[in-house]
């Protein structure tokens, strides 16, 4: 507010999201049931993931992939859903799909490559940097096969861990992600 009197009020808006470092960071899912999507485009959204990509693996029912969610404008309305919920965030992510894991082409580029509850290693998160492109890998919610995990690990994801129990994919994610804002 810039002056404000009985006659008129005057305001200055200012934009300053363009300035401000957000991180980039990407979801590797495996496609499970479309609530559990519909779940982890919104909310993983309001959380600040820029990119999801999506794959169909050796354990993901085939029908997942034709959902009404993939449609181009339902997909965006739970994205800017999402976004509503958001304190921070306002890029609309983009979503990619893929018919398996290995049709996707790298990951090179990304400085931080994690992988969810790999073959049970008990590592946790330690450092994450806003200026550090991640990719955090999820298989379905039937997990990965031993294939799948070896190829992650072949092309640089690390194993970590988020504790003793088996989580549901959507709070695997939520709960990630949450450690990453902490790390920040």
């Amino acid at each position: 507010v810039t002056k404000a009197d009985s006659a008129a009020i005057e305001l200055e808006l200012v934009n300053d999201l363009e300035s401000k470092n957000y991180p980039e960071w990407h979801l590797l899912v495996g496609l499970s049931r479309p609530p559990t999507m519909k779940k982890i485009l919104e909310h993983a959204t309001s959380l600040g993931v820029s990119h999801f990509h999506f794959f169909k693996a050796k354990l993901s029912e085939k029908s997942y992939g034709d959902s009404k969610i993939w449609d181009k404008e339902s997909t965006q309305k739970v994205l800017l859903d999402g976004l509503s919920q958001s304190a921070s965030y306002w890029k609309l992510p983009k979503v990619s799909h893929y018919k398996d894991l290995e049709s996707i082409d790298t990951f090179e580029g990304f400085d931080l490559r994690l992988c969810s509850l790999s073959k049970g290693v008990n590592k946790k998160m330690t450092s994450i940097r806003s200026d550090q492109p991640m990719i955090l890998a999820f298989g379905p919610e039937r997990g990965l096969t031993e294939d799948e995990d070896n190829a992650l690990q072949s092309k640089g994801f690390q194993a970590f861990s988020l504790g003793q129990g088996v989580l549901r994919v959507e709070i695997a994610v939520f709960s990630s992600l949450g450690q990453c804002h902490l790390l920040l």
